[in-house]
């Protein structure tokens, strides 16, 4: 049996939840923030096992206050959700607006190629979003990351679907 349903299955359960996700942006977020401070307390974890395994002395000592620093910061995401929000759309907002200003820059280096009104227009599309989410904070930081997991889920969903679909046709071409 060709696994095109399987694909195609996990595709319309991501679409789903993506659609989930965007009815309800604020549960979608506090997800996102939930997810995140496990995610710091298992790499924090991880990493204090790996120093067990470690070589040199100095290493290890960086190594290990690295990683109880990211199973404070997972506990600390864990156990004020609101404020971890609040952080992380922080984060968010000057990552895309990091971003933004070095493909503007880059855009402004390669002038004569063909990807300069592409990289350029990126560039400020995410200076105006970075912009657009500081000036309505902290409004926004209840909506935007799950938001932003919405769009993924669903993206993703529409491409495991599409795959699966593929793969169906495929699979029938090669039979027939």
């Amino acid at each position: 049996m060709n696994n095109w349903i399987i694909w195609f299955g996990v595709g319309l359960i991501a679409f789903a939840a993506g659609i989930v996700a965007l009815f309800n942006p604020f549960g979608a977020t506090l997800l996102v923030e939930q997810l995140t401070g496990w995610m710091f307390v298992f790499a924090g974890i991880a990493q204090l096992v790996a120093v067990i395994g470690g070589t040199g002395v100095r290493g290890r000592i960086w190594a290990g206050l690295a990683g109880i620093a990211s199973i404070f910061l997972g506990i600390t995401l864990l156990g004020h959700p609101l404020a971890g929000i609040l952080a992380l759309t922080a984060v968010v907002a000057t990552m895309f607006l990091l971003s933004g200003i070095a493909k503007i820059l880059f855009s402004k280096a390669s002038q004569d190629k063909q990807f300069f009104w592409p990289m350029l227009i990126s560039g400020i599309l995410s200076v105006v979003f970075a912009a657009w989410v500081m000036l309505d904070f902290p409004v926004s930081a209840t909506r935007l990351l799950g938001i932003i997991l919405a769009m993924e889920l669903l993206s993703n969903g529409i491409f495991l679907m599409t795959a699966g679909m593929a793969r169906r046709k495929a699979a029938r071409a090669s039979a027939g």
